[in-house]
């Protein structure tokens, strides 16, 4: 599956969204060194201490241990992603993480973004939701986020229903 880049409408600015209500055009992110919305951090939510290890140990193995992981638990769900992504040494690594399981991508390179995509489809961990942060979703609490993601999942597991009913 190739990642979306969205031009929002309403700011004209260059966003990656996984999906997306609102209206809007997608197209394909390229495979270039052009970097995305925000400084440059992982942000990663619902993680056991041993998946914990088990990414860093992967983003090693994939020459991209330079990217700045910084592991939420519930003490953290209410910082707002820019300040999370700002602010690496706010990490809860090494403490398990009991909400939703996610990543949220900021400032990565196209290039960064498609070799972590692939190492982790191929990595055998557990699936997860994956977002960008965006223009919008900078000023966010992380929770407010990841219940926008759980929804946004629901919803597309129930279009695939309808669909699949359909041509049934």
């Amino acid at each position: 599956m190739t990642p979306l880049v969205r031009n929002h409408p309403k700011t004209q600015q260059r966003e990656t969204h996984v999906a997306e209500k609102n209206t809007g055009t997608f197209s394909a992110i390229g495979k270039g060194d052009t970097p995305m919305f925000g400084t440059t951090a992982l942000l990663v939510a619902g993680y056991s201490v041993d998946e914990q290890k088990a990414l860093r140990d992967l983003l090693v193995a994939h020459d991209l241990e330079h990217l700045p992981l910084v592991f939420i638990d519930a003490a953290l769900q209410k910082r707002k992603l820019s300040d999370l992504a700002a602010h690496p040494d706010l990490s809860a690594e090494g403490r398990p993480s009991e909400l939703r399981r996610a990543v949220i991508l900021s400032g990565l390179r196209e290039t960064e973004l498609h070799r972590l995509m692939k190492a982790y489809r191929l990595s055998g961990l557990p699936r997860q939701l994956w977002a960008s942060m965006t223009p919008v979703s900078a000023d966010w609490p992380m929770r407010t986020l990841l219940d926008e993601l759980g929804k946004e999942k629901e919803d597309l597991r129930k279009a695939a229903i309808k669909r699949s009913e359909y041509f049934a």
